[in-house]
């Protein structure tokens, strides 16, 4: 058989072959065509139980990215609902850390309180296979209306509140505070609404002397609590004593002779100015006192009606002050002299004092 002969039985053969595959492929085609879509759907039903498509929802909080130390946001919507969509299998998988939605603030201005409308999208910490077969709503994501505030600070005094009444007897001496001063940072208009620093101080003991640590607020004028403010130290230690009240008594002046005037003359009439002094001290001496001494007056000579300065004698421990609540040590006294059996001299001065009240 020749080579041309062998090569068109070949060519009959497998013309035969195809003819009788078309013939194959005719037979029953509709039946066959309905097992192909039964079997496709079959799949995706399979598929479909297997690994189910479901939507979950999501309550994602803003983040922001760009943020400077020198500015806060503040937003109306602090949080965004998302609903995501994909396989079963992998919303499982997915936990609520792995879906965030991002604000970008690189191109606010931070000088300025200011409203801006800023870029939001999401961050999807999945591979990236994952991330193909899942689906965001709302997509794409809208931009967000934000306030920008500068961050400011500043320096102010720490103040101590306490009760101002003490035990019977006693009272609050002055305060001391440490620190004296701090620093406090926040949004420009908070730190503007700070006027005080307090520290809200009390005793252990109703009345009682005052020596602890105690947490510090940042306080507007009407000593309304300004929140958001940051606090250098968020204590301050207050020591308040207290002491004992001054005991006082009104006395009154006692002028004192060593002698008599000479012969012929005698003392008609004698008067200190001022008249009354208040006298304070400890209790157990002041209450020894009945009235005040000066200290002793020479008349031996004393043939005339005379003004004198005369020291008092204090005892240690004890202060004195006149009406007018100065301190004293010396009094006016005025002798009125007369000759006997003659006319009475009035010694010069001014008016005799008022007593103290």
């Amino acid at each position: 058989m020749s080579l041309s002969n062998h090569y068109n039985t070949g060519k009959e053969v497998l013309s035969k072959q195809k003819v009788a595959l078309l013939h194959r492929i005719r037979r029953n085609f509709f039946l066959k065509c309905l097992s192909l879509c039964t079997a496709i759907l079959l799949y995706f039903y399979v598929q479909q139980e297997r690994n189910p498509t479901i939507t979950r929802q999501f309550l994602i909080p803003v983040s922001f990215e760009g943020q400077t130390s020198d500015v806060s946001v503040e937003a109306d919507q602090p949080q965004i609902k998302v609903a995501v969509t994909g396989p079963q299998p992998v919303l499982e998988l997915m936990k609520d850390s792995d879906i965030r939605v991002i604000g970008d603030l690189r191109n606010v201005p931070t000088d300025v309180v200011s409203t801006q409308k800023i870029k939001l999208h999401y961050d999807v910490r999945l591979s990236h296979e994952m991330q193909l077969l899942l689906s965001y709503d709302p997509w794409p994501l809208q931009r967000m209306e934000v306030q920008v505030f500068p961050q400011r600070s500043r320096d102010i005094a720490v103040e101590a509140h306490f009760p101002q009444a003490a035990r019977v007897g006693y009272h609050y001496g002055p305060a001391s505070i440490r620190p004296s001063r701090i620093r406090i940072t926040g949004r420009i208009d908070r730190i503007k609404r700070v006027t005080q620093i307090v520290a809200d101080s009390n005793s252990l003991e109703p009345g009682g002397g005052i020596d602890n640590d105690f947490p510090l607020a940042a306080r507007d004028a009407n000593n309304n609590v300004v929140e958001g403010i940051v606090l250098e130290v968020p204590k301050a230690h207050v020591t308040v004593p207290i002491l004992e009240d001054p005991y006082s008594r009104i006395l009154s002046i006692s002028p004192i002779f060593n002698d008599q005037p000479p012969p012929g003359y005698r003392i008609t009439h004698v008067a200190a100015d001022p008249n009354q002094v208040r006298a304070t001290g400890r209790p157990e001496i002041i209450d020894t006192l009945s009235t005040l001494a000066t200290e002793e007056i020479d008349v031996h000579e004393m043939v005339g009606s005379q003004v004198i300065l005369v020291p008092l004698v204090v005892p240690r421990g004890v202060l004195l002050k006149d009406a007018n609540g100065s301190p004293i040590s010396r009094v006016t006294v005025r002798i009125t002299v007369e000759k006997q059996g003659g006319s009475v001299t009035q010694p010069p001065g001014p008016p005799a004092s008022q007593p103290l009240q």
